[in-house]
């Protein structure tokens, strides 16, 4: 959880300063706005039991950074595994959390989803960074139970991504691309690579 600490070790850039200064860049990387979100297809039901539950967050990457709640992996199986109730209820707890009303009918359930999709946010200076011109790398370390909210989404969707697509829950998709760039580039054709400049918005 110690994650600041973490990035000392690890990046060769210092942690940036929680002044005015920074937040207001931050904010102005990401400003906050109505963004339409699409329904996504789901089943009619959503089979997750306790057990379900267990080995979804079984598979998780271990010593992953909390967020405000404090709540990770090694906690969360510690919690449920002497207990099959307290999974049982954690996975009737995630199915309805799924299904909240939507935004603006219920302040309850506004608050709930505001809560679940904060996240602790640690800003990395780049190279250009200066005091006077902050030039920030932010990063955002979501909520435990958000993962496990998209997790079961992901396994409970209908939504199926087009052959060309890689994404999350897709087996092998990485590997198939991998592959197949491989060939293109065997049979003598090109590869353009992007890097789109603030791509997480």
């Amino acid at each position: 959880g110690l994650i600041s600490r973490a990035a000392r070790a690890l990046l060769p850039v210092p942690i940036a300063a929680t002044s005015e200064t920074n937040v207001t860049a931050l904010r102005n990387l990401h400003p906050k706005q109505k963004a339409p979100i699409p329904e996504v297809p789901r089943k009619e039901t959503l089979p997750i039991d306790g057990d379900d539950l267990h080995k979804m967050v079984k598979s998780f990457a271990n010593g992953a950074a909390g967020a405000f709640s404090g709540w990770v992996k090694e906690l969360f199986i510690a919690a449920i595994a002497p207990d099959t109730t307290l999974a049982e209820a954690f996975a009737q707890l995630f199915a309805q959390l799924l299904v909240l009303p939507p935004r603006g009918t219920n302040p309850t359930c506004d608050l709930l989803r505001k809560v679940l999709l904060s996240s602790r946010l640690i800003a990395l200076e780049k190279k250009k960074h200066t005091p006077a011109k902050p030039c920030l790398r932010p990063i955002a370390i979501p909520e435990f139970f958000i993962k496990v909210l998209g997790a079961i989404a992901l396994s409970t969707s209908t939504l199926k991504l087009d052959e060309w697509q890689t994404g999350c829950g897709t087996p092998n998709g990485c590997e198939k691309h991998i592959h197949s760039l491989r060939e293109a580039i065997s049979r003598g054709l090109s590869v353009i690579l992007v890097d789109f400049s603030h791509a997480f918005n």
